[in-house]
């Protein structure tokens, strides 16, 4: 049962990063960029940002204070591309949001962490 848990849950992820690829290749042009920017900044920045003024009001030790903060600031999930191509949502919003959120961990992530580190 385990064994048969693993491998469905493995072929799950590689057809979900399969489909992203798809996705990102089917991509015209990034029209979509500045719709997807700012529902992105608000959930990679500037939420997490008042998140974290007020957890330093809490006497939590400053590494919890940085987990949830970074739980917070995380990209959007692959499932959301998922979700977009089940229920025929905006499917290039979607893709155009994942790519631009992982991306931009790359910036956020540094940030964070110099910002919040004990």
């Amino acid at each position: 049962m385990e064994t048969l848990c693993k491998a469905t849950a493995w072929t799950i992820l590689y057809s979900s990063l399969l489909l992203i690829g798809m996705r990102l290749a089917q991509l015209r042009s990034w029209e979509q960029l500045s719709l997807a920017a700012l529902p992105l900044s608000l959930k990679m920045l500037v939420i997490p940002l008042i998140f974290a003024w007020f957890l330093g009001l809490t006497p939590l030790v400053a590494s919890a204070r940085l987990a949830i903060v970074l739980q917070m600031a995380m990209p959007p999930a692959f499932a959301t591309l998922i979700i977009a191509e089940a229920y025929h949502l905006d499917r290039e919003l979607a893709v155009t949001a994942l790519a631009l959120g992982s991306g931009s961990l790359l910036l956020t992530l540094p940030l964070w962490l110099w910002l919040l580190s004990p």
